[in-house]
């Protein structure tokens, strides 16, 4: 059995979602939603990346900013927040491509995961 590799997720949930995209371009749909895939997949890998750098140094018992790390983390959920509701906003993309994008985080993971099992 292998170990999880946490860098192979973004780059298996960049793969998905140019997949994805390809897909929606083919089948010619609106550009909010082929704008809302690309925006939700996109901000579902850097706050993985974030996320998984924040969690890493968090567990690590000689950290000893922890919380400024925390009060980090609140920023960074803030922006996240921010970033959606100016998408939403100011672009209008469509919120079903966007939890479509964002979703592929999910698929990603699984992947990750079914790659594990085969290594």
């Amino acid at each position: 059995m292998g170990k999880a590799n946490l860098n192979r997720v973004p780059l298996f949930t960049g793969l998905i979602g140019l997949i994805g995209l390809i897909g929606l371009i083919f089948f010619r749909c609106s550009t909010p939603v082929i704008l809302g895939f690309a925006f939700g997949n996109l901000l579902a890998i850097l706050n993985f990346i974030i996320l998984t750098k924040m969690v890493v140094k968090m567990m690590d018992k000689n950290y000893t900013r922890k919380g400024l790390l925390t009060a980090l983390f609140f920023l960074k959920l803030l922006c996240v927040v921010g970033v959606i509701v100016a998408a939403f906003g100011v672009f209008h993309v469509s919120v079903v491509g966007f939890a479509a994008g964002y979703g592929a985080l999910v698929v990603a993971i699984f992947v990750e995961q079914l790659f594990l099992k085969a290594v």
